[in-house]
């Protein structure tokens, strides 16, 4: 099942870039590695909720586009267990 990583992830990517920032540069305001910055991005690993709230102001994220995030999610998640259920049938 795909989780919120899978999601929030790219918007992450897509708001630094945005904002003309690198990985080094957030990451060094996150207190982690460049790299694991990239795998957060690529939704390889769970955002640190540290490093969450960090990002939502360094980034400048948008209220309305996290909760499509989690909603993108959830419904993805949904799917995916219908799919499991109907195929128990």
């Amino acid at each position: 099942l795909v989780s919120l990583k899978a999601f929030l992830g790219p918007y992450i990517r897509r708001r630094r870039k945005a904002l003309n920032q690198t990985q080094i540069s957030i990451a060094r305001h996150l207190n982690i590695s460049s790299q694991f910055l990239g795998k957060i991005e690529k939704g390889e690993v769970n955002c640190p909720e540290s490093a969450l709230r960090k990002l939502i102001q360094i980034l400048d994220f948008r209220k309305s586009d996290l909760k499509q995030i989690y909603l993108e999610a959830a419904l993805t998640q949904v799917d995916g267990l219908l799919g499991i259920l109907s195929k128990k049938k």
